[in-house]
């Protein structure tokens, strides 16, 4: 059978509701290709994506996509900073049935979050562990576990989703285009310490 594809008319409505900088990491052999395929198809993109070293950037319904991959010899352009700096969200890619893919994605956040960048403007994390179709799949509390998310003063989301069948995929993206809405609407709202972070893993 062939792969599930998800209705246009949906990712138009999710990146409708608000203007945003969305920067999307995803750890090489994670899916993150697949992934960015099916959710921003090329009919309600800019089909002008643009590349800057190991950055993608990508127009999309008032959204810029900046995407870049980790691991397996990739390494993290040197704009990031920049890009991180600007982001209203973030969207972190990891297969959610190779510890490997974990291991790298939990030290790229690790070095991020020491910036102090997203956890100061209280940057919303959304993590997408792709594959959750296969019987290899770790559960979402395992990977907020192996990601050490309860470590860090942000707010975050694990969304099990595959990019075969299309499965938690928009949900993803439309959790965090909202909690990018509400964290416009309260830009002044103090950064949540550890022992306050919000957090939640969905099956």
């Amino acid at each position: 059978m062939g792969q599930k594809p998800i209705k246009t008319r949906r990712s138009v409505h999710v990146f409708k509701q608000v203007k945003a900088n969305i920067v999307v990491i995803g750890v090489r052999k994670s899916g993150m290709s697949s992934i960015m395929d099916k959710v921003i198809p090329s009919t309600i993109c800019d089909s002008s994506s643009t590349g800057n070293a190991s950055a993608t950037l990508t127009p999309c319904k008032g959204v810029n996509l900046i995407t870049w991959g980790i691991g397996f010899g990739n390494h993290r352009p040197p704009l990031w900073k920049y890009h991180v700096k600007n982001a209203d969200g973030l969207i972190l890619i990891v297969d959610s049935g190779n510890q490997r893919t974990l291991v790298t994605m939990k030290n790229e956040m690790n070095e991020i979050l020491d910036e102090k960048v997203v956890t100061a403007r209280e940057l919303p994390v959304i993590v997408l562990a792709n594959k959750s179709d296969l019987t290899s799949a770790r559960s979402a509390a395992d990977i907020a576990d192996a990601l050490k998310l309860y470590e860090h003063s942000i707010t975050w989301n694990v969304q099990c989703c595959s990019a075969v069948t299309g499965e938690g995929l928009m949900d993803g993206f439309r959790k965090l285009m909202e909690l990018i809405r509400m964290r416009k609407l309260v830009p002044d709202k103090p950064s949540p310490t550890k022992e306050q972070h919000i957090g939640s893993a969905t099956l």
